[in-house]
């Protein structure tokens, strides 16, 4: 229980953070494309020597590091960092922030270095991975620190699961993110051993949200243990039942059983396809209900997403 109390309070701690952050407005983008070959050596150099020095910046919000392979020999890197204005930029970029600001080792790996790195106003703050700000999801919340307990958990959730995306085959950051997945299991089942489902009215609607993804990343017995107050939770409109819908196909995947849904997808061949599907002809009318798009668009957006391996 001690434990349990240490991670719950550690959580709060860095949600509370987070709210007292001022939210991104602007996005600033640098691309580098590097022959196949050196990728995955550039990709460790620019994290450990680009991407980890950012985050440490006063100002900066959160930071991103993409990658594709562009199917001509080279592989294209994005790095995204978001901060609260141009000011902040200026801060640490100098008088002109469209200057790209190489690293000591670029010139050895970069093929036609970019000369210059784009600004985007943000127009939408609840995609990517920007810190949560807590004090506007939760504003609707009964227990505000109930909820911002669930935001941190979520936020964490992801964002060790962009690490694992991006290092697929490293096992520490396996480990790494195992660790994390049985702690916040363990909070959110406290959680849950106290006060029932999480939902909407108590936790807001993100909260409940950030204690599904909990559930939906834990192991099979977990999620059937709970597949039923979570299904109650979305009938009584404290949880979406697109959530519910997620774990449900998932559960009958793991089991070996036609999901309901089509949610859940596998990669055959570099593209994107869904798991059997029980009652195919019908799926997008059982996905309608609940708000999902049509199974053609679901497809269409894991390619875009994901694209091809």
């Amino acid at each position: 229980m001690k434990k349990l109390a240490l991670i719950a309070v550690s959580l709060l701690f860095a949600v509370t953070v987070f709210a007292q952050q001022p939210a991104a407005k602007v996005a600033r983008m640098w691309r580098g494309r590097v022959p196949n070959a050196r990728a995955d050596e550039y990709q460790k150099y620019l994290d450990e020597s680009g991407v980890q020095k950012l985050r440490a910046i006063k100002d900066n919000l959160g930071v991103q590091l993409f990658r594709r392979d562009l199917g001509d020999g080279s592989t294209e890197l994005v790095v995204i960092s978001y901060w609260p204005s141009r000011d902040a930029i200026h801060a640490y970029a100098g008088a002109d922030i469209e200057k790209v600001h190489d690293l000591p080792r670029d010139h050895e790996f970069l093929i036609d270095p970019e000369k210059t790195v784009r600004h985007y106003d943000i127009q939408e703050t609840n995609h990517g991975r920007t810190p949560t700000n807590a004090s506007a999801a939760c504003a609707q919340a009964k227990d505000k620190t109930l909820c911002a307990v669930l935001l941190g958990i979520a936020d964490r959730d992801q964002m060790m699961r962009d690490e694992w995306t991006l290092h697929p085959n490293d096992q520490t950051v396996i480990d790494k993110t195992m660790t994390a997945d049985r702690e916040d299991l363990m909070v959110v089942e406290a959680l849950i051993a106290k006060y029932g489902w999480p939902g909407k009215t108590l936790a807001g609607l993100e909260g409940s949200t950030g204690a599904w993804l909990v559930i939906q990343h834990a192991p099979l017995d977990v999620q059937k243990k709970y597949v039923d107050m979570m299904t109650k939770a979305a009938d009584a409109g404290e949880l979406p039942g697109e959530a519910v819908a997620k774990t449900v196909d998932r559960i009958r995947v793991r089991e070996g059983k036609p999901q309901l849904y089509g949610s859940q997808f596998r990669e055959v061949n570099g593209a994107w396809v869904p798991f059997p599907i029980e009652d195919e002809a019908n799926v997008d009318a059982r996905r309608a209900k609940l708000g999902m798009p049509s199974m053609a668009e679901q497809t269409k957006l894991m390619a875009e997403t994901y694209g091809k391996h």
